[in-house]
C-alpha cells in the first residue's frame, strides 16, 4: 500500500499526492524516509541523487526498490552495495527484462541444451528516446549525472546477459555521440564481451535512431 510521497518541494509533493489520492506529501524526502508509517522506500529519482537516499534508508533498516543504474559513478554503486550487504536489509533493483515470460522461457530453453553448445550472442537495440528526439539537455543525456546510452540501455544488457551466460569475464566498447550532439551523454555504445563460460557477445546499442524501435537478441 502506497502511503505517501516526497517531492522536489512542499508544494509539489501536495499536489502530486493529491493527483494521485495520498494524504501524504514530503517535501524533504529524509522526512519520508524516516517516517514510521514508511515501512520500505522505492527510489526513483535522477541516478546522481540515487546513493544517498538509497544508503540512509537502508541505513535506519528500510528495504528498498532502486531504479537503475544505481548511481552516477561506480564508486557510488559500490557504496550502495556495500551498504545493502552490511545491512541485511531486504533490496532490489528494477530490471525488468528476466521477468519477462518469453524471456524466462529462452532462459530455460538455453540452460537445458535446447539450441546445442552456445557460441555467441548478438543485441542489437534501436531506439529514438523522447530526450534524443526533442534534443532535451536533461540528466537522461548526460553521462555525469547517470545519463547516456550505456547507462541508461546498456545497464540493462549487462544485466540480462549475465543472467543468461554467468559472469563476464571482460569488456572493449566505443562509446559514441550522434552527429552534431553536443550534450556530454553518448547515444551509441558498440561493445564486445566474453563470458567465463567462453561465449562471446557481441551489442549495440543506439538510442538516437530515428522511427526505429527494435530491441532483439540471437543466440
Amino acid at each position: 500500500q502506497v502511503v505517501a510521497m516526497a517531492a522536489s518541494s512542499q508544494d509539489r509533493a501536495d499536489q502530486s499526492a493529491a493527483a494521485i489520492g495520498l494524504t501524504r506529501g514530503f517535501g524533504d524526502w529524509r522526512e519520508l524516509v524516516r517516517s514510521p508509517e514508511v515501512d520500505l522506500v522505492a527510489v526513483a529519482v535522477p541516478p546522481l541523487h540515487q546513493p544517498e537516499m538509497v544508503i540512509e534508508a537502508l541505513g535506519i533498516g528500510k528495504p528498498v526498490f532502486c531504479e537503475k543504474p544505481l548511481g552516477s559513478t561506480v564508486q557510488s554503486a559500490m557504496e550502495m552495495a556495500s551498504a545493502a550487504s552490511k545491512s541485511g536489509t531486504p533490496n532490489i533493483v528494477d530490471f525488468l527484462f528476466p521477468e519477462i515470460p518469453t524471456w524466462a522461457r529462452a532462459k530455460k530453453i538455453l540452460s537445458e541444451g535446447g539450441v546445442g553448445d552456445l557460441r555467441h550472442v548478438y543485441v542489437e537495440w534501436s531506439v529514438e528516446t523522447y530526450a534524443n528526439r526533442e534534443n532535451l539537455d536533461s540528466w537522461k543525456t548526460r553521462s555525469e549525472e547517470g545519463g547516456g546510452a550505456l547507462n541508461n540501455f546498456c545497464s540493462h544488457c549487462f544485466h540480462y546477459l549475465e543472467w543468461f551466460l554467468g559472469p563476464g569475464s571482460k569488456v572493449s566498447a566505443n562509446l559514441i555521440q550522434a552527429p552534431n550532439d553536443h550534450r556530454s551523454g553518448e547515444t551509441i555504445a558498440a561493445m564486445a564481451v566474453e563470458f567465463l563460460s567462453g561465449v562471446s557477445a557481441t551489442v549495440s546499442v543506439n538510442t538516437a535512431a530515428p522511427l526505429v524501435h527494435q530491441h532483439r537478441l540471437m543466440f
